[in-house]
């Protein structure tokens, strides 16, 4: 009887647990949402429309997933282009090495340069990525995440807060593109979709 009291705790427990990531994620999406849509939005009132016309995939926790952060001794400075032609200039600052389903996988985080001399932005990096779903179910030029640089031991990322930039919305905007170091070969289907 111990143990069967024992199990079903457990069980409520991740049930629980379960529910309340699942309710975060949501908010999260809800307040993304928000702020492409609210006043301070950059979009126009018709790349709001097709905004709207976008959603997301079902949460799944196991696209919460723990990396093993390493920051890179040599930060080389790369240029990105964006989807205008032009060059932004970032650091390649960290790698991040983490599993999907039992197959290892490796992302890069970088730096703009520009943030990165910012007291109000020098602690955050950009995690930009194209996986097998980009040009099928998600925008072309792929999906970004953002990313701090981290104070933990334990650290995660959430391909569940996965966004599409601007330029999928409307090329009035130059967005930077997603470096082939990025490229996941797995079908990343968490975040937002066409």
């Amino acid at each position: 009887m111990k143990h069967i009291l024992t199990f079903i705790f457990i069980a409520f427990v991740t049930s629980a647990m379960a529910q309340s990531y699942t309710q975060e994620i949501k908010k999260y999406q809800e307040e993304y949402r928000a702020k492409y849509l609210g006043k301070e939005s950059p979009f126009t009132k018709e790349e709001k429309k097709k905004y709207k016309q976008t959603s997301c995939f079902p949460i799944q926790e196991k696209y919460r997933v723990e990396v093993s952060y390493s920051e890179l001794e040599k930060k080389d400075t790369v240029l990105f282009l964006t989807s205008k032609g032009t060059e932004v200039a970032y650091i390649r600052y960290a790698e991040l090495k983490f599993e999907i389903d039992g197959n290892a996988y490796t992302l890069f985080a970088y730096q703009n340069v520009k943030m990165a001399m910012s007291k109000d932005y020098n602690g955050y990096l950009f995690l930009p990525f194209k996986d097998l779903t980009s040009g099928e179910s998600t925008y072309g030029g792929g999906r970004y995440l953002d990313f701090s640089i981290p104070k933990e031991a334990k650290v995660y990322i959430d391909f569940n807060k996965s966004y599409h930039p601007y330029c999928a919305y409307s090329d009035r905007f130059y967005c930077p593109v997603v470096p082939q170091e990025n490229w996941l070969k797995v079908a990343i289907e968490a975040g937002v979709r066409l």
